[in-house]
């Protein structure tokens, strides 16, 4: 429409047009399920026993949890539904701020992002995408920030890996939070 939207949102409309949609999280499970204690609105403040940030910093690995600031663009919450949750912010109090509303009494399981893992998922992703479209005329690619050419090492593989298993496809896309 020409402004910008309050809403913080995109809207985009094609008609006449069969879609296929993948989707790559690239999340990897870190431990098993922890039931959320204490919440106030959007902010988790205990997860088993545990400030939330505690929670997160022990289901880390060694060498991201030794770090004085948690990972939070590469970590992820992860509903019992498998619904990824990411984190807003880590508060000064040990809590985490929830980009989604989680309740107390909730299992939770943390998860990370690695750049394999991830180049993996989102190859692997596309493979029923190409089966259920073979030959599309353009495509559509919003990436997370947290994935782009610097989680990679200078090269945003995501986008490599669309452009290889389908040479010469017009994309358009965005990079988000």
């Amino acid at each position: 429409h020409s402004r910008l939207a309050e809403s913080a949102r995109c809207e985009a409309e094609f008609t006449g047009v069969r879609c296929a949609a993948a989707l790559s999280t690239g999340l990897q499970l870190l431990g098993d399920e922890q039931v959320v204690d204490a919440v106030h609105a959007y902010d988790v403040a205990r997860i088993g026993g545990l400030s939330a940030q505690d929670s997160l910093r022990r289901a880390l690995p060694p060498h991201l949890r030794e770090r004085s600031e948690l990972p939070l663009h590469r970590v992820s919450a992860v509903a019992a539904d498998g619904r990824p949750i990411p984190f807003l912010a880590a508060n000064a109090d040990g809590s985490l701020t929830f980009a989604l509303p989680v309740a107390a009494g909730e299992p939770i399981r943390w998860a990370l992002r690695q750049p394999l893992a991830d180049e993996i998922d989102m190859r692997t992703s596309l493979e029923p995408l190409a089966a259920a479209c073979p030959n599309p005329e353009f495509a559509l690619v919003f990436s997370c920030i947290g994935r782009g050419p610097l989680f990679y090492g200078n090269d945003d593989l995501d986008l490599l890996a669309c452009r290889q298993r389908f040479p010469g496809l017009p994309l358009l896309g965005a990079y988000g939070s």
